[in-house]
């Protein structure tokens, strides 16, 4: 993702987003150099994807470096905020899911992925995609969500829904790992090995 392509979007302070009960949205946020937020709380949880720059998730009594091609699983009213690099400002791509998306949800598997995935003891933690392979089903994910809400067409919602479960079934089913990935060449593109 070239965000020079962008710098018209970026923006300063954290954008809003409304979360209508029992949905889900998605927010491209592209932060400009300067770029600088208190640490707050939303009533919704977020699954976020790092698709530019570095910087640290802050959350209380922590912080996580987080950097290109990471992902981050945050429960709702979870107190946070994002600190970029001053030379590596990021754009998150973070699907917003209501609450009540997941405690009304019918389907009783669906709901108890949603809850064990939010209630593990690694909130904030950066994950990164085990292979190349499981990193580019990730991201393409995370770029139907956009097209799905930018397209708007019928069925666009539960599409968002669908996706949304489908990320969550993907981290918990074991593509990416926790912590710190500096060996990883997939999250750490430094270590490709070069070819001789």
């Amino acid at each position: 993702m070239d965000d020079s392509s962008n710098y018209s979007l970026r923006r300063e302070r954290p954008a809003s987003i409304e979360v209508p009960e029992g949905q889900i949205r998605v927010l491209e946020s592209h932060h400009a150099p300067g770029f600088s937020m208190e640490t707050g709380v939303w009533p919704f949880h977020k699954i976020a994807w790092v698709a530019v720059g570095k910087g640290n998730l802050e959350g209380p009594g922590l912080s996580f470096d987080i950097q290109r091609n990471d992902f981050l699983l945050l429960p709702g009213n979870w107190p946070h905020r994002f600190v970029d690099h001053s030379r590596e400002p990021l754009t998150l791509v973070i699907l917003c899911v209501s609450a009540e998306y997941i405690s009304f949800n019918r389907n009783t598997e669906i709901r108890q992925l949603w809850q064990d995935g939010l209630g593990e003891a690694e909130t904030g933690r950066p994950r990164c995609a085990k292979t190349p392979f499981h990193q580019s089903r990730l991201v393409e994910a995370f770029r139907e969500t956009l097209n799905e809400q930018e397209e708007k067409r019928s069925g666009w919602q539960t599409a968002l829904q669908s996706i949304a479960d489908r990320l969550l079934l993907l981290l918990r089913r074991g593509y990416t790992t926790v912590g710190n990935q500096i060996h990883s060449p997939v999250c750490n593109p430094l270590l490709v090995p070069l070819s001789t």
